[in-house]
């Protein structure tokens, strides 16, 4: 086990054996805000701060100080030489830490209720920016926030990653065994980790840099396939893009030309058409002269189609027909439908897009309101090469969620 250099004493009340979960909450938020405030956690460069430990405590502060303040924010109670104690530790870690450059989040109401005791400081904007962001750091995100080129409204991506890098570079130099020793003691044996924050490997790494590297590459392919056996499941796909053209021809669902979801068998062959109808301003090409014509209206800005409601122009006809839904409140996308062998099938929810719908039937909830559809349909297909192939072949084949 690492040994993490805090002071325990705050943890217990002046009552032996007593544990305030308040006081605990506060003070390891100031713990961990006082230690982010470091000089050598700023600039981490000194090779010894390295061996010595200095740097054990990063991965724990850097994650949990704003879990920490929300926890104590929602306890009652609370002092007011308690808030003076946070915000005059707040206040250089804002100066130290804080952004200006990287686009502000929008703040709910219930954030700001739940941030009711700091208002009063002068620093309070760029408080509730800096949790929003940290919180959001917890997600599962597309872009790699290490990246020092990337704006955030926090600068612990660029300081994690000149962590590492003073790490990585230490195990490379082949130290002494003393030092090597030293390094396990305070930063464990996996020293070469994953740099999202979300990610349990930013805190137990890997012992080797390849296997690091290739789970990184992982995350580079976030969008994964959701039927269980496809290759896309493991290995993912780069874009949403990529992922929703993958569905769809290789498990048919997607969208046609109609902008409706196709909910056909997943195991179905699917034939691509050539795209034969090439853009003459840039290199795209299509398989219908209609989506050729719609995507030239993108490089003359042409809008021919306008709402009959608000004026609104729209490039596409689909694009109005959907934009006048808005207005009339309509929703002819419905999760539901006739079963050929009796009952029905869905939730019954219905949507105003076809694009909501497919995103419904994305969900792990709307899966399971497809399946008995896609059953039916592998029902019968399978019924037909039975009958086709003889008594040799197997009975139905499982739609697998």
């Amino acid at each position: 086990m690492r040994p993490l250099l805090i002071p325990c004493s705050f943890l217990k009340s002046e009552a032996v054996g007593l544990v305030e979960p308040a006081k605990v909450e506060l003070q390891l938020c100031l713990l961990s805000i006082s230690y982010l405030n470091l000089p050598d956690i700023c600039d981490p460069r000194r090779r010894d701060a390295l061996i010595s430990g200095y740097f054990s405590f990063y991965e724990y502060a850097v994650a949990s100080w704003f879990q920490h303040l929300m926890a104590w924010l929602s306890e009652t109670g609370q002092s007011e030489s308690n808030i003076a104690e946070l915000e005059e530790t707040f206040e250089p870690f804002l100066d130290l830490h804080f952004s200006n450059e990287c686009p502000p989040s929008n703040v709910s109401s219930q954030m700001h209720e739940k941030l009711q005791l700091t208002k009063n400081f002068e620093f309070y904007d760029s408080l509730t920016q800096a949790i929003v962001w940290s919180r959001k750091q917890l997600l599962v995100v597309d872009i790699p926030n290490n990246d020092e080129n990337i704006s955030n409204q926090l600068d612990f991506p660029n300081i994690t990653r000149r962590i590492r890098t003073l790490l990585e570079d230490t195990v490379r130099a082949s130290p002494a065994p003393e030092i090597t020793a030293s390094l396990e003691l305070y930063y464990g044996k996996k020293w070469f980790r994953c740099p999202r924050i979300y990610c349990p490997h930013f805190y137990d790494g890997f012992e080797v840099q390849d296997d690091r590297d290739k789970h990184e590459a992982r995350h580079e392919r976030a969008y994964m396939c959701t039927f269980d056996g496809c290759h896309m499941a493991t290995i993912g796909c780069v874009s949403k893009k990529d992922l929703d053209k993958h569905l769809l021809e290789t498990h048919g669902v997607g969208g046609d030309g109609r902008d409706f979801p196709n909910v056909s068998n997943p195991n179905e062959e699917k034939i691509k058409p050539l795209a034969t109808f090439q853009c003459t301003l840039c290199r795209k090409r299509f398989t219908r002269a209609y989506n050729l014509k719609s995507h030239l209206r993108t490089h003359t800005n042409e809008r021919p189609f306008a709402c009959t409601v608000c004026g609104k122009t729209f490039s596409r006809q689909n694009d109005r027909t959907s934009h006048e839904r808005l207005h009339s409140g309509e929703k002819p996308f419905g999760c539901e439908g006739d079963l050929k062998a009796g009952g029905r099938w869905g939730c019954g929810w219905r949507f105003k897009r076809a694009t909501a719908l497919k995103r419904h039937f994305k969900s792990e909830a709307g899966r399971i309101c497809i399946k008995p559809l896609l059953d039916e349909e592998n029902l019968e297909r399978s019924q037909r090469a039975a009958a086709s192939a003889g008594p040799s072949l197997a009975g139905p084949m499982p739609f697998v969620t």
